[in-house]
């Protein structure tokens, strides 16, 4: 696979050069400069990768176009690997490339056998290197390395990729890679497909605005994390995965929303949808026998996240939610004040190297507001009758009596008697629980942790709960 994989590099250069290297502009001169260049480029082929071969049935040229198809095309390795396909046409002027309509591309290994089949391939203005190609063909991984800081193309795209090799396959409907420049790219994928030894893993759609491709080079998780691979939107649908020590499936996860100020993600907003896996993946082998009683065999979670850093209202926000079918859902959303132009300006400093859970802590924010909802499917209704042993409105007096006299007792009698009511209301209707904190002085660490000390934490916050 090392040979055939530097053989279609080097196909790719090769055709290339052709249209490219072309000084064309009429059409009685562009056969005989099309033959003279295809001459170069299988005397290249012979000399610079390892005996192989190029070889083609017949071309016609365009002068006007600067263009030239070639049919029935092979490079063919002297252990009888090879690349064949169809036709391609190339055309080129001084600064870009276009590889178009190649089709039914075929790789074979030394036995024969057909490893793989390509339905279409278009590579639409590949931009001529400034470096010398031929000598880079000589060190693969000096050509990867260069190519993924210099390569400029508008667009790649591949139909009906087909591989299987080694009992394993992989196949993809469509895939397009757009805008390729700077190591980044954009790509549309769909109908991705593997089937291996260890598993199966399939994707219907995939997308994304843009994607940074040295730090996935690298491996380098505190870049992918820090700067989301410089996504601004990105949409994953229909993905199963199914290996021994691993499944689920997920219809839907999209990143959007996102805003940047130089090297730091102020913004960004994270949406899934139907992620369903088995509940030993959970909860473990230990309380999956208690779900799986309660009806509950597998988890199908949904969620959202977002957050905002803000200096013209100098606040860090966020919100998570949380909800699985069967047990209900959850939503938390926080502010935290006091960000001031110049911590601001050192978040933009230390970007490259911040910690996000740093933030509130280093900068001497404090919380302003939290809120947190939650709606209940059916598992609270379910746990609350088995506590209560059917007589919810004991429970309930006796809980909301409970909150009473350990707030009396802890000196927060006014707090405690903003969220009893909502807690029995709660255990009694068993739907609806929602507690909102509201800030009236910025809550540092130090302010909170003195509050609950002395005892006027109610001087400090207002507290609203309901229930039903």
């Amino acid at each position: 696979m090392g040979n055939l994989m530097k053989y279609g590099i080097g196909a790719v250069v090769v055709v290339g050069a052709i249209g490219g290297g072309a000084l064309w502009y009429v059409n009685d001169q562009a056969d005989k400069i099309a033959a003279e260049l295809l001459d170069d480029a299988k005397q290249f082929v012979a000399e610079n990768m390892d005996g192989a071969t190029l070889n083609y049935s017949n071309y016609s040229s365009n002068g006007f176009a600067r263009s030239v198809t070639l049919a029935d095309v092979s490079i063919t390795h002297d252990n009888g690997s090879s690349i064949k396909m169809d036709s391609i046409t190339v055309a080129g002027n001084d600064a870009a490339i276009s590889i178009t309509d190649i089709t039914n591309i075929n790789i074979i290994d030394d036995r024969g056998q057909i490893l793989g089949q390509i339905g279409g391939l278009d590579i639409v203005n590949l931009a001529i290197p400034q470096y010398d190609m031929m000598l880079m063909l000589m060190d693969e991984n000096a050509l990867i390395n260069e190519l993924s800081n210099t390569l400029f193309v508008d667009e790649i795209s591949v139909t009906d990729l087909r591989f299987d090799v080694d009992g394993e396959s992989l196949t993809i409907n469509s895939l397009a890679i757009k805008d390729v420049k700077n190591a980044s790219a954009g790509v549309d994928l769909k109908g991705l497909a593997f089937d291996g030894y260890a598993g199966v893993f399939s994707i219907a759609e995939f997308s994304v605005d843009r994607i940074d491709i040295i730090p996935l080079l690298m491996e380098d998780e505190d870049a992918i994390a820090r700067d989301m691979l410089g996504m601004s939107e990105m949409t994953l649908k229909g993905a199963v995965v199914d290996f021994a020590d691993i499944g689920f499936n997920l219809a839907h996860l999209s990143l959007d929303d996102v805003s940047r100020d130089g090297g730091l993600i102020t913004a960004a907003n994270i949406q899934m949808e139907g992620l369903i896996m088995g509940i030993e993946q959970i909860v473990g082998p230990d309380l999956a026998p208690m779900m799986i009683m309660l009806d509950i065999n597998d988890v199908d979670v949904s969620g959202s996240t977002a957050y905002e850093i803000s200096l013209a209202k100098g606040t860090v926000s966020g919100s998570v939610g949380f909800g699985v079918k069967g047990m209900g859902e959850i939503d938390i959303k926080s502010a935290f004040a006091g960000l001031t132009k110049d911590a601001y300006e050192d978040l933009l400093a230390n970007a490259a190297t911040l910690e996000p859970e740093d933030i509130i802590e280093d900068y001497g924010l404090g919380l302003d507001s939290l809120s947190i909802d939650y709606k209940d499917d059916s598992l609270a209704d379910t746990l609350i009758d088995l506590y209560s042993g059917g007589n919810r409105a004991g429970m309930a007096d006796e809980v909301n009596a409970m909150i009473l006299f350990y707030g009396m007792m802890s000196q927060q009698a006014e707090l405690a008697s903003a969220i009893a009511p909502a807690v029995g209301d709660f255990i009694r209707g068993g739907n609806q629980f929602s507690l909102a904190v509201k800030a009236k002085q910025t809550l540092s660490q130090d302010v909170l942790a003195r509050a609950l000390e002395v005892g006027n934490l109610q001087d400090i916050v207002s507290i609203t709960a309901s229930g039903s």
